[in-house]
């Protein structure tokens, strides 16, 4: 990687599929929940429940409302309440995966569904042509975002945006979104986690100099969400096609021609 690369200005890069506004305040959250994230997150740590920290925003309510419902014997209501606990902590899954690395090839940065291949310029980072593999995270899929490929984190920018459907043909450029460029060992790529219907958080863990190793975790997006994955077409292969189930850090989306 060249460390020399200086990342695009904010304030003057032009728009990326939509309008491109300044980094919101709040979103996309390093550590959504502040005080609250870090007490729960010790309590993910002390039970070594194998899931994302963030669960624990959910998941405490839930049971704090089970624990009502169950001194006051309303048995059909805490076990509804119990369904909807578990469901979150399926949701928020995080396991530790096995990821091959290779500085060939482009892993895939979510789990989801290939819903879109297209050819576009993408103008907020790359300033060329490229493939954009779309990615659809269902309600039942795995949201945690993992990193394609080693890099540097060299640009970040959240717009805020509508919330259609994140399967929507017009989500890429309408819905708020979090864009992250990153320069690989072999060429930058870009990325942006898209908010959905449902989905109405986007988390982002990294920051503008982090480096990290392929498949290492950089976020996720809240039930129901979309990543969009921008691969210059001048030296990458797209090595999927529509409506392939891809899974992050372990599917091969794409490869360097040289």
């Amino acid at each position: 990687m060249s460390s020399g690369h200086s990342h695009p200005d904010h304030n003057s890069h032009d728009k990326a599929m939509a309008e491109s506004e300044d980094v919101s305040h709040g979103r996309p959250e390093k550590n959504p929940g502040a005080g609250s994230v870090d007490l729960v997150g010790s309590l993910t740590e002390a039970v070594k429940l194998p899931v994302a920290r963030e669960a624990w925003l959910f998941v405490a309510p839930l049971l704090a409302a089970m624990a009502v419902f169950w001194f006051f014997g309303n048995t059909p209501v805490f076990a509804g309440i119990g369904l909807a606990a578990g469901y979150v902590v399926v949701f928020f899954r995080d396991l530790d995966r096995e990821t091959v690395r290779d500085a060939d090839r482009i892993l895939a940065p979510a789990d989801g569904r290939v819903i879109a291949i297209t050819r576009v310029r993408e103008t907020a980072f790359l300033n060329e042509e490229c493939f954009r593999v779309s990615i659809f995270m269902s309600l039942i899929d795995n949201h945690i975002n993992r990193l394609p490929v080693k890099g540097k984190i060299l640009y970040q920018k959240h717009k805020d945006g509508e919330w259609l459907p994140a399967d929507h043909n017009e989500a890429s450029e309408r819905n708020e979104k979090n864009g992250i460029g990153i320069e690989g060992e072999k060429g930058n790529i870009y990325l942006e986690q898209v908010a959905g219907l449902i989905a109405r958080r986007i988390v982002s863990k990294v920051e503008v100099g982090d480096i990290l190793e392929q498949g290492d975790r950089f976020g996720l997006i809240m039930f129901g969400s979309r990543v969009d994955l921008y691969l210059p077409t001048k030296n990458i292969t797209v090595e999927v096609s529509k409506g392939k189930h891809v899974y992050g850090g372990l599917t091969v989306i794409g490869k360097y021609n040289d």
